[in-house]
């Protein structure tokens, strides 16, 4: 005889009257994924999946063609993705090689980018200012620059993408929207002259790390929504500075998040973006000039690259 739907036959869980079982996860909802955009010749470049340790990935067309449709419709895509990294760390998925130099920045476009600063004063307050978000350079793209004579610096640091996050959410639920982690490049500079009034002239021209990652992904080292790991940056080779996770952001990304929704809903697909609040080491424009490549990086245990790396030549024009 049917059954009614969720209810068990007699007998099924050993007699009637005995406690269900609990039901199982359905397959790829905890998965953790890396997620990359490859150049195609569009504006916003093909959605890919990366596998875990940046050797392999595979093309998703039927599930989003572009990381930003993927975000429009987190709630459908975001399992079905998951499906599909599951799938191919199983090897049950067809692969091809993955290059970081064949990668854009995840989002080659936003439609906002927004970054905190925590080190103007010292305080341990952000300073929360929006920047040019409709293009960001490739993680592996050289930087041509026309004018350097007011200096050079490197900002390396972490950024999460969100979901659509609702004016003046709370800590929590802002921390419940972040749906990718992955690293901040930029490279500011200022040329001099009568129209320069202060700091806030310099021209940012930002990159993001060849892959973004589920916090998940992150594992022990995603905590309070703070990623605990060292930034590595290298110049031509040579170390240059290290930023210590726990050192580097005295608020997480919940309250940052909520900090930027304060006003104004945030759209999914926004960037949220913190430089060093400390760093061992600097890349400072002392040091930093047209001609170097800049590296940077973060490694788990293992020598294994979380986001791979931003490796770029500053050139001159």
């Amino acid at each position: 005889m049917p059954t009614r739907p969720g209810k068990a036959p007699a007998g099924a869980n050993g007699g009637n009257g005995a406690t269900p079982k609990p039901a199982l996860r359905r397959t790829g909802e905890h998965t953790a994924m890396k997620l990359a955009t490859l150049h195609d010749g569009s504006r916003d470049g093909q959605l890919v999946v990366v596998s875990k340790d940046l050797t392999r990935y595979t093309v998703v067309p039927n599930v989003a063609p572009t990381l930003q449709t993927a975000l429009d419709s987190w709630v459908h895509t975001g399992s079905r993705l998951r499906e599909v990294a599951e799938s191919m760390e199983h090897g049950s998925q067809p692969t091809e090689r993955f290059h970081e130099h064949a990668a854009c920045s995840p989002l080659p476009r936003a439609y906002q980018w927004i970054h905190a600063d925590f080190s103007r004063d010292g305080t341990g307050e952000a300073a929360i200012s929006q920047r040019a978000s409709d293009f960001f350079h490739g993680p592996r793209e050289a930087i041509r620059l026309a004018d350097t004579s007011g200096g050079i610096d490197a900002q390396p640091g972490f950024a999460v993408i969100v979901d659509d996050v609702p004016k003046g959410a709370d800590a929590t639920t802002a921390g419940e929207a972040i749906r990718l982690v992955m690293l901040l490049g930029a490279i500011s500079f200022q040329s001099e002259g009568p129209d320069v009034r202060n700091d806030r002239d310099r021209c940012v021209l930002a990159s993001f790390s060849p892959v973004a990652v589920t916090p998940d992904v992150l594992n022990g080292a995603w905590d309070d929504s703070r990623v605990r790991l060292p930034l590595s940056v290298d110049i031509d080779g040579e170390p240059a500075g290290k930023i210590e996770g726990d050192e580097a952001m005295p608020l997480g990304f919940a309250d940052l998040v909520a900090q930027a929704a304060r006003y104004r809903r945030l759209a999914a697909g926004s960037i949220v973006s913190v430089g060093p609040a400390n760093a061992q080491g600097s890349a400072s424009s002392s040091e930093f000039h047209a001609g170097n490549r800049v590296r940077i990086e973060v490694r788990k245990a293992g020598d294994l690259s979380v986001f791979g790396a931003i490796e770029q030549d500053i050139e001159a024009e």
